[in-house]
């Protein structure tokens, strides 16, 4: 569910912030400041005092169900939204190259990781100082 959320989050996003961002003034570069809309209109504030929240009022199994929930959030905020706050910097020659660059940021790599240890059951081999990091 969050994730088809998500999916409708950003989808709508591109045409609203064509409205909210109509024109602009002698040749200005509108692009980065509807990009900012964009991630504004498509994510939601998924804060870590949200986490304290969800465990008191739900317990374990609520924090557990609202992980899951915001996983694809998470995954999203950390690829498409800093790939488009980040300003590009110039033109590269590979636009691929550059944009997984902008997208593979430590956060995201940590996330995937994370979520593939948990998920295959190998995260007990893992030296105890990294996963209270």
């Amino acid at each position: 569910m969050g994730g088809v959320l998500v999916v409708i989050g950003v989808a709508l996003a591109y045409p609203i912030s064509r409205l909210i961002i109509r024109r602009g003034g002698d040749g200005e570069d509108l692009s980065y400041k509807r990009n900012i809309y964009r991630y504004a209109l498509a994510i939601a504030n998924t804060g870590f005092f949200g986490n304290f929240l969800v465990l008191n009022i739900w317990g374990e199994k609520g924090l557990f169900e609202y992980t899951l929930f915001t996983f694809c959030i998470t995954v999203v905020i950390y690829s498409w939204g800093l790939a488009i706050l980040m300003p590009a910097g110039g033109k590269a020659k590979n636009g691929a190259k550059s944009l997984l660059k902008r997208v593979c940021t430590p956060a995201l790599i940590s996330l995937v990781l994370g979520a593939t240890l948990g998920l295959v059951g190998t995260y007990q081999y893992v030296p105890p100082f990294i996963l209270t990091t």
